[in-house]
C-alpha cells in the first residue's frame, strides 16, 4: 500500500512538472499573437525579432519571455535608421493574466547588448517618437490586444550602446558599455527608485570647439524619490563621477513631455585635490594616470536650472578655481607647474546671447614654455564684447618630456604665438561703436605628428598666419599628408565679429597640390567588403554650416576611388552645409571631364543630397566602366566594348552606405556619342548570331554611334539608335534596369549573302508559310526583320520574326490585284461609246499567318520599344492573327 502512494504521489508530481515545463510552450503561439499585436498596436515603427525564448524558471514565479535578436526601425522620415538593436529583449510577466485576464501585468523588463540611436532632426523631430496617441483609423481590433499593467519592480540594461545627436543644436553624446540597473515599485504613486548605472566611456560635444567630455568612465548611483502622478524625480545625496572626478549632487527631473522636461540639478566637488580635476583629460587619464604625482586645490561647482524645450533652454552656471596646480609622471623629467585657471561661466536665462565667459587670468607652464591667456566674452547677439589675449611658446619636442604620449607617436616642431582681439559691443558717449581692434602673429615651423594609426604623418614646413582687425591671413602654408606635398595661402574676413555673432566665417583659400590621393585623405577603401568588415560603415562627409569658404584648387594628380585624375583644377565653394563644385577640369581615362553640381548635408546628415552634371569627351570606354559604379549601372552594355565615349549626363539623388550612391533615388538623362568602338562577347547579339548564323553580328567594329537616354527609379530608357556594319544595318531602342534585365527591340537589315545556313532555312521557312498563307514573298538583295530581347545580359532571351516583309507582301499583292481589275474596268469602258455603270468593286481579303509576329512591328520596333519603356504600367499591344484589305 505504501509503495502504491508513493508511486501515485511521484506520478503526480511528474505530470505536474511535465505540465509546468510544458505550459509556456503549449501557448508559445498564442504569446507570440499578443506580443505582436500589441507591439503593432501601441508602436509606429517596424519591429523584428528571430524567435521566442520562453521560460517558466528564469523569474520564477513569474513566466519569462525573450525577444531574440529584437530590431525597432522607424518609418516616413527615419525608416533607414534603426533606434534599437538589441540582442534580447526579457520580460517577466503574470501568464494567468495573459490568457484569462483583461491586462498583461509586466513585472521586470531587460535589455541585453541594446545598441541605442537617438536622433532628433533639424526640424525638431525626433525617432524615439514612436508610440501611437490616437487609434488608427484601421486599427486591427482583435481581443488579443490587451493592456499592458506595468507592475514593474526592475529593469536593466546590460552592455548597452547609447548614442545621440541633435542636428540643429549640433550636440552629440555616446555612451559606450553601459550597464544600468533600476529597483522599487512602479505601481506605487510614490516611490524610491534606487539605480546604479556604469559606463567604460562617455562623450559628450556640446558644438563648441573642443568636447565637453571624452570616453570619460562614468559612474552613478542615485536614489529617486518618484511621483509618478506629476512624473518628477528628486534626489539627495547622489553620487555621480568621472574618471577620479567624483561630484556631489542634489536636485530633480520632472518629465512634461517627450521634447519638454523641467530640472533644478546642483554639484559640487567634495574634494579640493587638484588630481580629480586633471582626470578628465583623456591624453592623462588613459596613461598610467595612478603615478602621476600632484599637488594645489581646485573647486567647482555648478548648476542647471529651468525648462528644456523647443524654445526653453535652462539658466545654467559653472566655477571653476585651480590654484597652483602642478604634475608629473614619476618617470619623466619635466612637470607641469604653476598652473592657475579661474573659469567662471554664467547664463541666468538660457538664452545664449546672455552667456559670460570670464577667465580672468590663466597661465601655466610646460617644461621650460610658458602659456599666459585671459578672455571675457559677453554674449554671441547683435553686441558681442570680447577681450582676449594669448602669449606664449610650445617646443612640440619636449612635450614627451612631460606628458606620455601613445606609443608611435611622435612630435617636433615650435609653436610661437602672440595675440589679442578687442570688442566692446555696447555704444561709447558718441553713440557709436567702437572699432574692433585685433593684432598679432602665429608662427609654426618644422612641425611634424605621426602616429600608429597614421605612419606617415602631417608634416608643416611653415605656417605663418597674421592678424588683423578686418581679416586673418594665411601668409604661408607648406607641408605634407598621405604622401601629398601642398602649398595654400587665403584669408578669412572679419573673422571675429563673424564668430562672436555666430555668424558663417567668410574666408578664401588657394590650394596646391602635387599627388593627392582622396581614398587615403578620406578614408576610402576599393574593397568595400573589406571595409564594412573592418569598420562597419563609412559615415558621409558632415559639410558645416557655420562657413562660407572658398577654394580654389589645383592638382597635378588626383586618385579616387577606381578613377586617376591628372592636371585637376575648378572651385569648391562650402556654405549653407552644402559644396559647390564649379567647372571642375581634368584629363582622365585618355580623354577630359568637366563636372559641376553639389553635395550637401543639410537635409539629411545620413543620406546627403548629390547633384552632379558631367561633361565627358573621348573617355576610355572600357576605362570608364570599370573606374565608375554608376556607368555600370546605366551603361552595363559598357563592359563588351572598346573605344571612344564622349557624353554629357546628370545626375541626382542620395548617398547611401559607405559613401555610395543609393540606385532607388538616382535620376538623370544624358546623350553620348561612340566613336570607333568595336564590340565583343556580347551575349544578346552572340545568341541572335548563333540563332540566324550571322557571322558580322558577334565582332561588330561600330562608330559614330549617337543616342539619349534618361534613367530613374533603377530603370534606364534609351531613345532609338542605328548601327551600320558591312551593309548590315540596326535600329535599336528600349530600356533596362540596373539589374541588368533588358526589353529592346530591334529592326534588323541584313545582305542575304551575310546569312549562314541556320539563316537561309529560317528564312526559306518563313517564306514557305507566308506562301502557304496565300502571299508570295519576294526576297531582294536585302532580308528584314524584327528582333526582340528580354531576359538579362548574361541569360538574353532573343525572339525573331518576318513580319515586316510578309506585311509589305500582303500589301503588294493586294495592290497587284486592284491594279489589275482597275485594267479590266479601264479596258472595258473603252470597249463601249457609250457610259456603262460602274462595275461594284471587288473586296479581296488576304490571309497570312501571325502567331510569331514580333511585338515590335515594321521599322517602328525600336520606336514602340522605347515608348514601351516610357510607358512602364502599359502593356505591349500584340498584332492580330489576320489583316483585310478593300480592293
Amino acid at each position: 500500500m505504501k509503495n502504491k502512494i508513493l508511486k501515485i504521489t511521484g506520478l503526480s508530481l511528474l505530470v505536474l512538472i511535465s505540465f509546468a515545463l510544458a505550459t509556456p510552450f503549449l501557448f508559445q503561439g498564442k504569446i507570440l499573437r499578443h506580443v505582436k499585436v500589441r507591439l503593432n498596436k501601441d508602436l509606429k515603427a517596424h519591429v523584428n525579432f528571430s524567435g521566442l525564448d520562453i521560460s517558466w524558471f528564469r523569474h520564477f514565479p513569474h513566466m519569462a519571455i525573450g525577444l531574440n535578436d529584437l530590431t525597432v526601425t522607424g518609418t516616413g522620415e527615419f525608416s533607414n535608421d534603426t533606434l534599437v538593436a538589441a540582442k534580447q529583449l526579457d520580460l517577466s510577466f503574470s501568464l494567468l493574466s495573459t490568457l484569462f485576464k483583461d491586462s498583461i501585468h509586466i513585472y521586470s523588463i531587460s535589455l541585453e547588448e541594446p545598441r541605442i540611436q537617438a536622433i532628433i532632426l533639424k526640424n525638431g523631430h525626433s525617432n524615439w517618437n514612436i508610440s501611437k496617441t490616437e487609434t488608427q483609423p484601421n486599427e486591427n481590433k482583435t481581443v488579443f490586444a490587451k493592456p499592458l499593467s506595468y507592475d514593474l519592480d526592475r529593469y536593466a540594461i546590460h552592455d548597452g550602446y547609447l548614442s545621440f545627436s541633435d542636428e540643429a543644436a549640433h550636440r552629440s553624446a555616446l555612451i559606450e558599455h553601459m550597464n544600468q540597473e533600476g529597483k522599487g515599485d512602479f505601481s506605487e504613486e510614490h516611490f524610491i527608485l534606487k539605480t546604479k548605472t556604469t559606463a567604460d566611456a562617455v562623450s559628450f560635444d556640446n558644438g563648441g570647439a573642443l568636447p565637453w567630455l571624452t570616453r570619460a568612465k562614468a559612474i552613478m548611483n542615485i536614489a529617486f524619490q518618484v511621483d509618478n502622478r506629476t512624473h518628477t524625480f528628486a534626489f539627495q545625496d547622489g553620487e555621480l563621477a568621472f574618471n577620479d572626478l567624483s561630484l556631489h549632487t542634489d536636485g530633480f527631473f520632472q518629465w512634461i513631455n517627450d521634447s519638454s522636461y523641467n530640472m533644478d540639478l546642483r554639484f559640487d566637488l567634495p574634494s579640493k585635490d587638484f588630481k580629480h580635476i586633471l582626470s578628465v583629460l583623456p591624453a592623462l587619464y588613459e596613461n598610467d594616470f595612478s603615478t602621476i604625482k600632484t599637488s594645489g586645490s581646485a573647486n567647482l561647482t555648478g548648476l542647471i536650472k529651468g525648462r528644456y524645450d523647443n524654445k526653453h533652454r535652462p539658466a545654467y552656471h559653472v566655477y571653476l578655481d585651480i590654484k597652483n596646480g602642478f604634475f608629473q609622471y614619476a618617470d619623466l623629467p619635466k612637470p607641469v607647474q604653476h598652473i592657475n585657471l579661474f573659469i567662471h561661466i554664467d547664463n541666468p536665462d538660457g538664452l545664449a546671447d546672455h552667456t559670460t565667459i570670464n577667465i580672468p587670468k590663466g597661465h601655466m607652464e610646460l617644461a621650460n614654455d610658458t602659456l599666459d591667456f585671459h578672455m571675457l566674452l559677453k554674449g554671441t547677439g547683435a553686441e558681442p564684447q570680447i577681450d582676449a589675449a594669448a602669449r606664449g611658446k610650445i617646443d612640440f619636442a619636449k612635450v614627451s618630456q612631460w606628458c606620455k604620449l601613445t606609443p608611435g607617436t611622435r612630435l617636433k616642431g615650435a609653436l610661437i604665438g602672440d595675440a589679442y582681439v578687442e570688442e566692446n559691443g555696447m555704444p561709447n558717449e558718441k553713440h557709436s561703436h567702437e572699432p574692433l581692434r585685433a593684432g598679432g602673429n602665429i608662427d609654426l615651423s618644422n612641425f611634424s605628428f605621426a602616429s600608429a594609426a597614421h605612419p606617415g604623418g602631417l608634416s608643416l614646413d611653415e605656417l605663418l598666419v597674421s592678424i588683423h582687425p578686418d581679416n586673418v591671413m594665411i601668409n604661408e602654408l607648406k607641408g605634407e599628408w598621405q604622401t601629398t606635398h601642398f602649398t595654400a595661402d587665403g584669408a578669412f574676413k572679419n573673422l571675429f565679429a563673424d564668430l562672436l555673432k555666430n555668424k558663417p566665417v567668410e574666408g578664401s583659400i588657394h590650394l596646391n597640390a602635387d599627388e593627392l590621393s582622396l581614398n587615403d585623405w578620406m578614408g576610402i577603401h576599393t574593397d568595400t567588403s573589406a571595409m564594412v568588415a573592418a569598420s562597419g560603415t563609412t559615415h558621409p562627409f558632415l559639410v558645416p554650416g557655420n562657413i562660407n569658404l572658398t577654394v580654389i584648387a589645383d592638382a597635378g594628380k588626383v586618385h579616387y576611388d577606381n578613377l586617376d585624375l591628372q592636371n585637376l583644377s575648378g572651385t569648391l565653394r562650402i556654405s549653407d552645409e552644402t559644396v559647390q563644385l564649379e567647372n571642375i577640369k581634368a584629363e582622365t581615362l585618355e580623354g577630359s571631364l568637366v563636372i559641376n553640381g553639389s553635395y550637401s548635408s543639410k537635409n539629411s546628415a545620413s543620406r546627403p543630397d548629390i547633384h552632379f552634371s558631367y561633361d565627358a569627351k573621348n573617355l576610355d570606354v572600357q576605362k570608364a566602366f570599370f573606374a565608375f559604379n554608376t556607368m555600370q549601372k546605366i551603361m552595363p552594355v559598357g563592359k563588351f566594348i572598346s573605344g571612344k565615349l564622349s557624353a554629357q549626363m546628370t545626375m541626382i539623388g542620395k548617398l547611401g552606405a559607405n559613401m555610395a550612391p543609393d540606385l532607388s533615388t538616382l535620376s538623370g538623362e544624358g546623350n553620348l556619342v561612340l566613336t570607333d568602338g568595336e564590340m565583343k562577347d556580347f551575349g544578346p547579339f552572340d545568341k541572335l548570331a548563333t540563332s540566324l548564323d550571322i557571322a558580322q553580328l558577334r565582332d561588330l567594329s561600330i562608330k559614330n554611334i549617337q543616342t539619349n537616354f534618361s534613367y530613374k527609379g533603377t530603370k534606364v530608357i534609351v531613345s532609338p539608335f542605328t548601327i551600320n556594319v558591312d551593309n548590315l544595318d540596326m535600329e535599336i531602342g528600349g530600356s533596362h534596369g540596373f539589374d541588368q534585365t533588358l526589353n529592346y527591340g530591334i529592326h534588323l537589315k541584313v545582305p542575304k549573302t551575310a546569312l549562314g545556313n541556320k539563316g537561309i532555312e529560317w528564312v526559306k521557312n518563313e517564306v514557305s508559310q507566308a506562301a502557304g498563307k496565300g502571299i508570295p514573298v519576294q526576297l531582294g538583295n536585302d532580308v528584314h526583320m524584327n528582333v526582340v530581347m528580354s531576359g538579362t545580359i548574361n541569360s538574353p532571351v532573343v525572339q525573331t520574326d518576318m513580319n515586316d516583309m510578309i506585311d509589305n507582301a500582303a500589301i503588294d499583292l493586294k495592290q497587284s490585284v486592284n491594279d489589275f481589275v482597275q485594267a479590266k474596268l479601264d479596258s472595258a469602258k473603252r470597249q463601249f461609246q457609250t457610259p456603262k455603270p460602274s462595275l461594284k468593286p471587288i473586296n479581296l481579303t488576304v490571309h497570312h499567318a501571325g502567331n510569331n509576329k514580333s511585338k515590335y512591328k515594321s521599322r517602328k520596333g525600336p520606336q514602340l520599344a522605347h515608348e514601351h519603356a516610357l510607358k512602364t504600367k502599359g502593356k505591349r499591344k500584340t498584332a492580330k492573327n489576320a489583316k483585310k484589305y478593300d480592293s
